[in-house]
């Protein structure tokens, strides 16, 4: 009878089942975890991972370059300290540091962890999308896409753009 078949399922006697059922719960909880612990990415349009930090809020104005790591030991490797304000709230800025490497900034993350800094920390994301959360404008940077995946080099992108827009980039990330 089906009604004995789905008692007999139902209250456990089918070992080969109760095992079976185990493993999948033990599998979904290793996925879970696994997924718990990998860092979640930008999902916003044209999204791109670059080595800088917003802190919010921002460091002191009189904060420079050789300063900073006598605040935050594990920013010893920035390349860069500036203060933007937020779009949504102009009055209000935040800092962005640059770094010149992902694992710089992976490193001074980590560091940032550690001590108890009164700061929020949020890793960098480059996009075009303008309605995005937390968005901040850049000074001085445009995103530019539509190049081949083999324009790496600052002069091959300079050699294809007019004079008067190739002699302003300095530095080209791919």
């Amino acid at each position: 009878m089906p009604i004995d078949v789905v008692y007999t399922w139902v209250n456990g006697t089918d070992l080969e089942l109760l095992k079976e059922l185990q493993q999948v719960r033990e599998q979904m909880e290793e996925e879970q975890k696994a997924m718990s612990e990998k860092p979640l990415e930008c999902l916003l349009t044209h999204c791109i991972k670059v080595p800088m930090l917003v802190l919010d809020p921002a460091l002191p104005t009189n904060i420079t370059l050789k300063d900073l790591p006598s605040l935050y030991p594990s920013f010893h490797s920035a390349s860069d300290v500036f203060n933007v304000a937020k779009p949504k709230n102009p009055s209000t800025n935040v800092s962005v540091v640059v770094f010149d490497s992902t694992k710089n900034v992976e490193d001074a993350q980590a560091g940032m962890f550690k001590g108890n800094s009164r700061q929020t920390v949020w890793r960098g994301y480059l996009t075009t999308d303008k309605e995005a959360p937390g968005l901040v404008l850049m000074p001085d940077l445009a995103f530019l896409s539509g190049f081949p995946p083999t324009f790496k080099e600052t002069n091959q992108l300079k050699a294809k753009l007019p004079e008067n827009l190739s002699s302003k980039i300095k530095l080209v990330r791919a």
